[in-house]
């Protein structure tokens, strides 16, 4: 899980498969220096062998949950995007922003 600390008004966590690596650094690149909180990256438990260990470690960004990462989880992938967002793990302003659930994959 993340551990930064974020003070900003909008919240990006998008919804990803565990194997589009290539993706994910694209879409980091994309939000470099924006003034959001992110982009953070959700993404399940991989049925093949990835090891996003080090990626989580190297960028801070990654949130593994702790379900299979299937079309028919999408909606619980969703609701743990939301349950991260409010788990106090980042701080933002929640009177005053929206939260985005983006799917790129």
């Amino acid at each position: 899980m993340p551990n930064r600390i974020c003070k900003k008004d909008i919240l990006l966590i998008i919804k990803t498969r565990p194997e589009s690596l290539a993706r994910r650094r694209e879409l980091r690149k994309i939000y470099a220096g924006k003034n959001i909180c992110g982009p953070f990256f959700i993404i399940g438990q991989s049925y093949i062998e990835i090891n996003n260990t080090w990626e989580g470690e190297l960028f801070d960004d990654l949130i593994v949950a702790e379900f299979p990462d299937r079309y028919d989880m999408l909606p619980t992938k969703t609701l743990a995007s939301m349950q991260y967002a409010l788990s106090g793990r980042v701080l933002v302003f929640l009177n005053r922003h929206w939260s985005i659930l983006s799917n790129f994959d």
